[in-house]
């Protein structure tokens, strides 16, 4: 027999064997003992008391005027199976299939109505905008506004939107998700997917189990695709299952095909044979690393190499930065990567900057010699001198020098995360006002209000501090932490800003007084008497405060916020003008005002994703910032909302906006508030 004649019978004897066959045993099953073969238990699900309708949930919305059909007496109950990948449905696996024939498979996703978009989130988007928008805008960020409005966008349970379609959406969605690096939450999406007609889909499923390290799902049901397939893919993921259910008679056969059908790979071969033998031996070199050559290395505890470091994708950049047997400099650039892009996790953050050691004479000064070094050794030298500070003031000017140079990266809140720990124990004397605005927008960024306004109160003590950054700052602290600032004064502090920046038109000029006849000869009128000179109009306010009022005003309003009467009133005039700053096409504008109106959530978050880009809320105008807002609001995305409003506060040093001769623009105008 030939070695072609033999590859082809031992393909169709591997390929015909169950995908249970490579299926890990489950929990609480122990090694050894003998399977079951019979087949799943089929379970019939009892009838609701209600009476409610078992009719499906994942069907295309339709007209609201849709008469249900008739369901039949005689048809049988919708089965329930369950087997050692959980429960399949009958009721619920309609496929749904666009106009061009792409098979999605039922309606899936990991958030429900409370925290996702809700059910009908693309119910009233053209599926083929929908599918254009998603794949322009950027797997990642660290715009946390961005951030989560992409994961509801992308983890909603919800219809597809309707409409035709090159491009399965749920295949774009988990593209996206290992894109950004978010393994865990692409594997949990891959595992609701039913779209076994799908090759995109299913290769994409595969690699989010790889990825996220899941042998379990690796091997089950959902990728029975590697019994069958003769692409080397495929054929791969089926000897690596064996070898982790030590099966070896099969592996030796699936080693066979790969042998005689020329697809071997060398690097592959060395790791599999680790994995069966448990003995770990690194391969000279791995020409193509994919997500299978990933996920043994890190099983047998081997080293990534620079290729798999920074040249692939954010996911395999985080799995090199978690390997312990990497070296450091490659483990620390696959962080960096991994943090500038938004996903390196805080506690791996920590451990990388670990990896940098310092002789304790190396950390004197260490402020003013992290200033000068790249991110990481600086954020390290940081980190180090922290722990041999001996007082308070050292520690938060260490702190304070951290944030400022991750604010110049773009990186204050996931640095601000990193030492909200240290900085949220500090408490502040009055000489340290100078760095207040800092730290308070970096521990309200890491969710510490409560020591934020520790920083507050210190400064708006200090009788030398500029008085509109201390009005700016109660301003942020009140809408970050209503419970944390004053009620009244922040309405009067709003009342002085709309003043301010819109402030009422001039008094018309009094009449001129009535002329004056003389007593002495009534015949003869008085000339009238010189008129006062006209009022000179008050200065205009300064670009910087108009764009100031702009943002805080707008966003008050916005977010329904209480507003005084004049505040109110300003708002729109202020809005209507172009603030400076970046400013989003006014194409996508205008979709997302659209979509907003017509409730169409999905569409309104993917529209603000867009727009935020990777640059978040920090440089967008004041007025750009505001719509989007309004737009979320209204569109029901209140969480979203909110989010992108902080942002775009917290992002943004606080000056002094008041010019010289000029009254403080957030002061109380005179009368009170």
């Amino acid at each position: 027999m030939n070695s072609a004649t033999r590859a082809v019978l031992l393909a169709l004897a591997l390929g015909g064997m169950p995908a249970s066959a490579q299926t890990p045993d489950p929990a609480g099953e122990q090694p050894g003992q003998p399977r079951s073969i019979l087949p799943p238990q089929i379970a019939v699900p009892e009838p609701a008391e209600n009476g409610a309708s078992n009719a499906p949930v994942d069907r295309m919305p339709g007209s609201e005027t849709e008469t249900a059909p008739t369901p039949d007496p005689s048809a049988p109950e919708p089965m329930t199976l369950e087997n050692p990948m959980g429960r399949f449905n009958s009721a619920g696996s309609a496929v749904v299939v666009g106009d061009l024939g792409t098979v999605e498979g039922p309606i899936a996703g990991t958030l429900d109505a409370m925290d996702g978009l809700g059910e009908d989130a693309w119910a009233r988007s053209d599926r083929a905008t929908i599918i254009g928008m998603l794949q322009g805008v950027p797997p990642a960020t660290p715009s946390g506004g961005a951030s989560l409005l992409l994961r509801k966008v992308l983890l909603t349970t919800a219809a597809l939107p309707p409409g035709r379609s090159d491009r399965s959406f749920n295949a774009l969605r988990l593209s996206k998700l290992l894109d950004g690096g978010f393994a865990n939450d692409a594997a949990d999406l891959a595992a609701r997917i039913q779209a076994p007609s799908n090759p995109e889909i299913l290769q994409l499923q595969a690699d989010a189990f790889i990825r996220a390290g899941r042998d379990f799902d690796s091997c089950g049901d959902l990728t029975a695709r590697r019994l069958q397939s003769a692409e080397r893919f495929w054929i791969q993921l089926r000897a690596f299952c064996y070898a982790v259910n030590r099966d070896f008679a099969a592996l030796e056969l699936t080693r066979a095909v790969i042998s005689d059908q020329g697809l071997s790979d060398p690097s592959f071969s060395v790791l599999l044979d680790g994995l069966a033998s448990g003995q770990a031996m690194a391969p000279e070199m791995i020409a193509l690393p994919d997500a299978l050559h990933i996920l043994m290395l890190t099983r047998l505890n081997l080293p990534m190499n620079a290729e798999i470091a920074m040249s692939l994708g954010l996911a395999d950049s985080l799995m090199a930065a978690a390997s312990t047997q990497t070296t450091p400099g490659l483990r620390i650039a696959a962080a960096e990567k991994a943090l500038r892009a938004g996903v390196l996790p805080t506690d791996l953050f920590a451990q990388i900057l670990d990896l940098i050691t310092f002789a304790p004479g190396d950390l004197a000064g260490a402020s003013a010699l992290a200033r000068a070094e790249p991110l990481m050794p600086a954020l390290a030298r940081l980190r180090a001198a922290m722990r041999i500070a001996t007082n308070s003031e050292a520690r938060a000017e260490l702190i304070h020098t951290a944030l400022e140079i991750a604010q110049t990266a773009g990186l204050l809140r996931q640095v601000a995360t990193l030492f909200v720990q240290d900085a949220a124990v500090i408490v502040p004397l009055p000489a340290w006002a100078n760095w207040s605005d800092l730290f308070m927008r970096s521990l309200l960024l890491a969710g510490r209000p409560d020591a934020a306004a520790r920083w507050f109160n210190i400064l708006n003590m200090n009788p030398a501090a500029v008085a509109d950054v201390t009005n700016q700052l109660q301003l942020i602290l009140a809408l970050a932490a209503p419970m944390q600032a004053d009620s009244l004064t922040t309405l009067a502090l709003l009342r002085g800003l709309a003043l301010s920046a819109n402030p009422p038109p001039p008094a018309p000029p009094e009449p001129p007084p009535p002329a004056a006849v003389d007593p002495l000869a009534p015949d003869q009128i008085m000339p009238p008497p010189e008129p006062p000179p006209p009022v000179p109009p008050p200065p205009p306010p300064s670009p910087a405060l108009v764009s100031r009022a702009t943002l805080v005003l707008g966003l008050y309003d916005a977010l329904t916020r209480p507003l005084p009467m004049e505040a109110q009133n300003a708002v729109q005039p202020l809005v209507a003008k172009q603030s400076p700053g970046r400013r989003p096409p006014q194409i996508l504008m205008q979709r997302i005002d659209r979509a907003s109106l017509s409730g169409a959530k999905g569409e309104v978050a993917l529209g603000v994703v867009a727009a935020l880009g990777i640059q978040g809320a920090g440089d967008l105008a004041p007025d750009v910032v505001v719509r989007l807002v309004r737009a979320l609001q209204t569109a029901g995305v209140r969480d979203g909302a909110h989010e992108v409003a902080l942002e775009a506060f917290l992002l943004r040093p606080v000056t002094s906006i008041a010019s010289a001769g000029q009254a403080s623009p957030a002061s109380p105008a005179s009368g009170g508030g």
